[in-house]
């Protein structure tokens, strides 16, 4: 059982919304999950927040985290850079990416848009069919040069294709497995008819999402 949100609404208003906890109604939530038992049983804590600025909220939820447990300590900066998949998404490219690197050199970082003097250009889904080696290897000097750190991500174990597909695609890094050995499927039916939301598992260990890679 999850927690769970359920709204409607249309041109930036908000007609209904319904927040409960126990969840079990959604595909997902037919696979086996951890059990709950004592006298008292609580529902999760949801906060909703609304402002004009979406920052100003997220510092409203964190203020009312403190109600719940102490603020970690944190003594360094705040973490500041660029993500390829805000606007460009699958359209990114090695020019894009350089232009992106020089604009925050130029324009950003010798003013103070920086995490004491660290900046992240970080390349999202695509980069490994839009880049060849020698590109890579550039854009990482680039930013380099520049004071930056490059990043990439990386989802080992990952598949967003469909079943058939997943039928002839050899797991990354393997040579006798495709994914329709570790997709966990839709468990309604009893048959494999569908990978689940990209989220495959081995028998024992779910395999991770994503992972950032700086250098």
């Amino acid at each position: 059982m999850e927690t769970g949100i359920q709204f409607t609404g249309a041109n930036n208003k908000l007609k209904a919304m319904n927040v409960y906890g126990g969840a079990t109604t959604h595909r997902r939530m037919l696979a086996p999950h951890g059990s709950v038992s004592g006298n008292t049983l609580s529902s999760p804590t949801v906060f909703v927040g609304f402002g004009a600025d979406w920052r100003m909220t997220m510092q409203n939820y964190a203020a009312e985290n403190v109600s719940f447990a102490p603020r970690l300590p944190w003594t360094n900066g705040v973490p500041f850079g660029w993500n390829s998949w805000g606007v460009l998404q699958q359209n990114i490219s090695y020019t894009a990416a350089i232009a992106v690197s020089d604009y925050f050199y130029v324009n950003l970082i010798s003013h103070n848009f920086n995490d004491r003097g660290t900046v992240y250009i970080n390349l999202d889904a695509f980069w490994n069919d839009n880049f060849n080696p020698a590109q890579l290897q550039s854009f990482v000097d680039h930013c380099h040069a520049h004071g930056e750190k490059a990043g990439i991500y990386w989802g080992p174990f990952v598949f967003f294709g469909s079943l058939t597909n997943a039928t002839n695609w050899t797991v990354t890094g393997a040579t006798n497995y495709h994914y329709t050995a570790i997709c966990c499927c839709a468990m309604e039916t009893g048959t494999r008819n569908r990978p689940m939301a990209g989220m495959p598992w081995t028998q024992r260990i779910r395999a991770p999402d994503r992972a950032l890679i700086t250098r």
